[in-house]
């Protein structure tokens, strides 16, 4: 008898743990989605202060 309550209580909690995945998926995937975003942004400042430091030394180099 128990181990047939633990099946109808794992059944019963079933649908709640589905809801609550497909609930969960479009704010996962917005927050990868702005992740991926700042990912490219410290990538383009990145290459911003690479470019300004060579010019920077170049600058100073010649002068």
């Amino acid at each position: 008898m128990p181990a047939d309550a633990l099946v109808q209580a794992a059944e019963s909690a079933a649908p709640v743990v589905s809801d609550t995945a497909s609930d969960l998926l479009p704010t996962v995937t917005a927050i990868a989605s702005d992740l991926a975003q700042l990912n490219q942004l410290m990538q383009a400042l990145l290459a911003l202060l690479v470019a300004f430091t060579i010019i920077y030394f170049a600058v100073r180099w010649f002068d």
